[in-house]
C-alpha cells in the first residue's frame, strides 16, 4: 500500500508439482479510501464548563458531572459519574452555548460496575435545539444526525462527527438507567467559516495564505433537495479531487478531473441522498477546502 486511495487487488497462487496441479489464482479487490477530513486543525475539549442535563438524577449523580474533565469511571470513589432515573431511553444533553466545529465525541462508561447501564445508545447532534426527549421523533427531526453504539461504551468509545452542532444528546434506545463517567466533544471554533458554508482545512504554512485568498468554493442551493452545484476557483493547474461525506465520514460521491486555474463549476445529483448534513471536500495539488451543505426532503 502506497498511502494513496484507489482500489488494492491481492492475489493468491499456489504452484504445482509433481503430484499436484497448480491452482488457479484467486483475486480479491478492496478500495482504499482517505481517511475521514476533519473540520479543525487543532482540537479542545468544547464541553468542559458547559451547561449539562438529563432525564433525571438518582444519588445526587447530575448531568454536570458527565462534563467534568474527571474520565474515572468509579462511582463511588471519583463522585464523577451521572445517574439518571430508570426510564424508558433515558438521555443526557450538553448545550455548547454556541455552534461550534464538531469533529469527534468521546464517551467514558463507568469502571466500578454497571456497565450496561451505558449501552445500545445515540448520540444525537444538531445545530438547534432538539424539539422533543422522545427518541424516534429526535431521530427524524431535521437537521439532527445520529450515531449509535449498539454494545457497552468504552474507554472510551470514540465516535467520528465532523459536522457543526450546538447540542450534544445521549439517549438510550431501552429502558435502563444511564450512567456516563465522561462526554468529551472535541472540536473547534466555527470562525474559520466565511458565512456561506465554507471552511478552510490545514494546508502547509508556506501556502496557507495563499489558498484562503485564492483557493474559493461554494454549493448552492444550500439547504438542497436533488441538485448541487459546486462553484470553485483554482488558482493554478493541478489535478482535482473531489468528496462528498456524511457526518459520519462515508464517501457518497468520489470524482477526479484536471482543473485549469480559473472558475469551474459542475452539478452533483445528490436527490438519493438521506436527509441530513453532508461536507463537499476538495483537495487541488496543495490547496484543500471544506464546503458544508444541507440536504432536505
Amino acid at each position: 500500500l502506497t498511502g494513496v486511495a484507489g482500489t488494492v487487488v491481492v492475489r493468491a497462487s499456489q504452484a504445482g508439482n509433481a503430484t499436484y496441479n497448480a491452482a488457479p489464482n484467486v483475486d480479491q479487490s478492496f478500495v482504499v479510501t482517505e481517511p475521514p477530513v476533519g473540520l479543525c486543525s487543532t482540537t479542545t475539549n468544547l464541553a468542559l464548563g458547559k451547561t449539562a442535563t438529563q432525564s433525571g438524577t438518582q444519588l445526587n449523580a447530575d448531568a454536570d458531572r458527565a462534563i467534568d474533565g474527571n474520565t474515572d469511571g468509579n462511582f463511588w470513589v471519583s463522585q464523577s459519574v451521572t445517574l439518571t432515573n430508570w426510564v424508558s431511553n433515558a438521555w443526557w444533553e450538553v448545550d455548547l452555548g454556541a455552534i461550534y466545529n464538531i469533529d469527534e465525541v468521546n464517551l467514558w462508561n463507568r469502571t466500578d460496575c454497571c456497565m450496561e447501564h451505558f449501552a445500545n445508545f445515540y448520540v444525537l447532534i444538531s445545530d438547534v435545539p432538539f424539539t422533543s426527549t422522545d427518541l424516534n421523533t429526535t431521530l427524524n427531526q431535521a437537521g439532527v444526525d445520529h450515531y449509535q453504539v449498539t454494545g457497552e461504551a468504552g474507554y472510551p468509545t470514540a465516535l467520528s462527527t465532523i459536522r457543526t452542532g450546538r447540542y450534544v444528546r445521549v439517549q438510550l434506545a431501552g429502558t435502563a438507567y444511564l450512567a456516563i463517567a465522561e462526554v468529551e466533544i472535541m472540536g473547534c471554533a466555527t470562525t474559520n467559516f466565511n458565512g456561506n458554508g465554507e471552511a478552510n482545512l490545514e494546508v502547509p504554512e508556506s501556502s496557507q495564505a495563499q489558498s484562503i485568498q485564492e483557493f474559493t468554493a461554494k454549493v448552492f442551493p444550500n439547504p438542497a433537495e436533488n441538485l448541487i452545484t459546486v462553484d470553485f476557483e483554482t488558482p493554478t493547474d493541478n489535478n482535482l479531487q473531489v468528496m462528498v461525506m456524511d457526518t459520519k465520514g462515508s464517501e457518497v460521491y468520489r470524482h477526479a478531473f484536471y482543473a485549469y486555474a480559473g472558475n469551474h463549476s459542475f452539478t452533483i445529483d445528490i436527490s438519493s441522498y438521506p436527509v441530513g448534513n453532508y461536507i463537499v471536500f476538495l483537495r487541488h495539488g496543495e490547496f484543500k477546502k471544506v464546503v458544508q451543505f444541507v440536504k432536505i426532503k
